[in-house]
């Protein structure tokens, strides 16, 4: 029996409306992972830049003998490494952009919009200083929160040791 010849192997735009309808509820929830993801890693990267900081700086401290650390400026929304606290300047750093170690939280693509709160009992005052002895040790012992999209990550600074990403 063959078909008749006026029979169309065509989509109907019904059938064709169904897949759109599917393509659309797919789109929808793969873009909410994404932007979820995101946020998630928004925060994870500023808090990883930070713990490098303070590795960095810690470091330096240790090998050079001299004071060394991090300065957070939340009206700037930077940190930098800095050594010899007078004046307290940024670390120069040719792998870094601008050539210095500083991090900014406006103006890097991958980290933009971060929101850093710092709980550090022995400085109060904006700029914050975490700053190491020749040892290794600091006496500004907190935390470093870091937020974006309702997403938290936390670096806890010791007074001996690295800080640690809770």
């Amino acid at each position: 029996m063959g078909r008749s010849p006026n029979h169309n192997n065509a989509f109907t735009l019904i059938e064709t409306l169904i897949v759109v309808v599917i393509l659309a509820i797919t789109a929808t929830i793969v873009l909410g992972f994404i932007a979820d993801t995101d946020a998630s890693l928004r925060a994870d990267r500023a808090a990883r830049e930070c713990l490098t900081a303070f590795r960095y700086a810690r470091a330096l401290a240790l090998t050079n003998g001299n004071t060394c650390g991090v300065r957070f400026d939340t009206t700037l929304k930077k940190f930098w490494v800095w050594q010899n606290a007078t004046p307290a300047t940024a670390v120069t750093n040719s792998l870094m952009p601008g050539g210095t170690y500083t991090v900014d939280l406006v103006n890097n693509r991958e980290i933009a919009g971060v929101v850093a709160t710092l709980a550090i009992p022995s400085d109060t005052t904006n700029p914050y200083d975490v700053q190491f002895t020749s040892l290794g040790a600091t006496s500004n012992t907190g935390t470093v929160t870091f937020t974006y999209g309702g997403r938290t990550c936390i670096v806890t600074i010791p007074a001996v040791g690295d800080p640690t990403l809770n």
